[in-house]
């Protein structure tokens, strides 16, 4: 009646002992179950009892497309078959599922990176601890690590803390966030990056050879399509030379651009 398109069960539960039929005393699993059962997962369970009749068998082994854990599906429904056998140690029930597959997402496209974006909705930490816990994320290996300003229960003024990772460095932050924080959960999503190819190079400026700057370069089509001076080194100049940050940062992009080009940071 439900004409599924496809039916998935689990591994087979099978009793131990003996039953009696019209043959006389046999063991379980009965006979005709393991012969039906042939190239389908099974599992052993400490039950002195027939857990899996020939007659069930027989119907699992015809209908059933596939044995494992349960797929990935949006459940419906759900229901409960309950046996006349008593057993001790566990209820005799057979569950069903009926559900939705769920839809595959697109594949990401060529230069799209899968990371992951964590969360964590705090409204009772002051402004000093989350700063330190957003420097200890990037210390632990953090892409990119911010805060927003959001309202949470009862007009609360509260952080989410956010933070965007490679899959090996979840466990780290993870244990960053807990320690050094009042936050008691993360979220965790899978969200996807295209960047473009970028350089750091050192460079010599205006203000003489030993005065150096670190400048990130962004590379697209082998083009160069950003540049952008490192804000510490630039800072630093600004205060010995007692000028303002911006003129500095306008300075050095100056210097770079004639001494640059793609397809000579490629060689590097």
């Amino acid at each position: 009646m439900i004409n599924p398109d496809h039916i998935s069960c689990s591994p087979l539960p099978l009793g131990r002992g003996f039953t009696r039929c019209q043959h006389g005393n046999i063991p379980l699993p009965a006979p005709a179950t393991l012969e039906i059962l042939k190239g389908v997962p099974i599992k052993g369970e400490n039950v002195d009892e027939e857990m899996t009749t020939p007659t069930g068998a027989a119907i699992l082994r015809t209908l059933s497309k596939s044995f494992g854990p349960i797929p990935a599906m949006q459940i419906d429904t759900i229901g409960y078959g309950i046996g006349s056998s008593n057993f001790k140690c566990r209820p005799n029930i057979l569950r069903s599922l009926k559900g939705q597959k769920i839809p595959k997402t697109d594949p990401p496209s060529p230069g799209d990176e899968v990371l992951f974006q964590l969360e964590s909705n705090i409204d009772d930490c002051t402004p000093e601890i989350i700063g330190q816990v957003v420097e200890q994320i990037f210390h632990t290996g953090a892409l990119d690590a911010w805060t927003e300003n959001i309202v949470m229960k009862k007009g609360r003024p509260a952080v989410k803390l956010c933070a965007l990772a490679r899959e090996d460095k979840l466990a780290p932050i993870t244990e960053v966030v807990f320690k050094h924080s009042s936050s008691l959960g993360l979220r965790y999503h899978r969200v996807l990056r295209n960047a473009l190819d970028r350089k750091e190079i050192l460079i010599t400026t205006l203000w003489g050879k030993k005065v150096k700057v670190r400048v990130k370069v962004g590379i697209l089509a082998n083009q160069v399509v950003n540049i952008k001076p490192e804000y510490e080194d630039c800072l630093q100049i600004a205060k010995k030379m007692d000028k303002p940050l911006k003129e500095i940062i306008l300075a050095v992009k100056a210097e770079v651009i004639p001494r640059i080009s793609a397809s000579n940071l490629t060689k590097k």
